[in-house]
């Protein structure tokens, strides 16, 4: 083996450090492996997005347990699926696309389906039980049964306020998010307007 005393060799970091004897030279070597080790260890995950690998580290594509029924019937509860991290960086936001983005408060993505991106139109439609549907660019929303997707009185007065404040054009960058159909309790923007595309993590296969 190759005498290595009084070499200065390169560890992780950037710093260098003199070997003094074989004995520090395989301490490095172990902790190189190790280091090695944890980054490839954040190229997998399961049941969500692993919160100890910083974004750079992240692989391509990880796996994520959906949890809840608002893509039902195209994607179902505690079905698994991929999310392609990052794959929105080089390409554009597309009407349609199934994605997941971060929202304050929750450890795991939400998933929603776009349905309108920015420069479409919208029009809040009132109807008389106070509750109200949503044209986009001219078509009725409708949900995966076909019909028209009613949203109730709170979530119709969000949208209103944006369709006030933006002149009912969605701006560029951000988008109007939600499930195969809509309830109260669904996170989606009924509840919280546009969607930030800088808050997308990436798609769903």
């Amino acid at each position: 083996m190759e005498n290595i005393k009084n070499k200065r060799h390169l560890l992780p970091f950037g710093k260098y450090k003199y070997i003094k004897d074989i004995k520090d030279a395989k301490a490095s070597k172990y902790l190189l492996i190790s280091i090695l080790f944890f980054l490839s260890s954040c190229a997998g995950f399961h049941h969500g997005i692993n919160p100890w690998c910083p974004d750079e580290y992240r692989g391509k594509t990880q796996k994520v347990i959906v949890r809840g029924n608002s893509l039902y019937p195209l994607i179902k509860n505690k079905e698994e699926v991929k999310l392609r991290v990052g794959y929105y960086k080089k390409r554009k936001v597309g009407r349609g696309d199934i994605i997941a983005f971060k929202y304050p408060g929750r450890e795991t993505p939400v998933i929603k389906i776009v349905k309108a991106v920015g420069g479409d139109k919208f029009l809040v439609k009132e109807r008389d039980d106070r509750k109200c549907e949503l044209i986009i660019n001219g078509d009725l929303l409708k949900d995966w049964r076909g019909s028209p997707y009613i949203f109730s009185n709170q979530k119709m007065r969000m949208l209103k306020l944006y369709e006030k404040d933006y002149k009912g054009i969605v701006p560029d960058g951000f988008y109007l998010v939600f499930g195969t159909e809509t309830c109260d309790a669904c996170l989606d923007s009924g509840k919280f307007g546009f969607l930030d595309g800088n808050k997308i993590i990436g798609k769903i296969k």
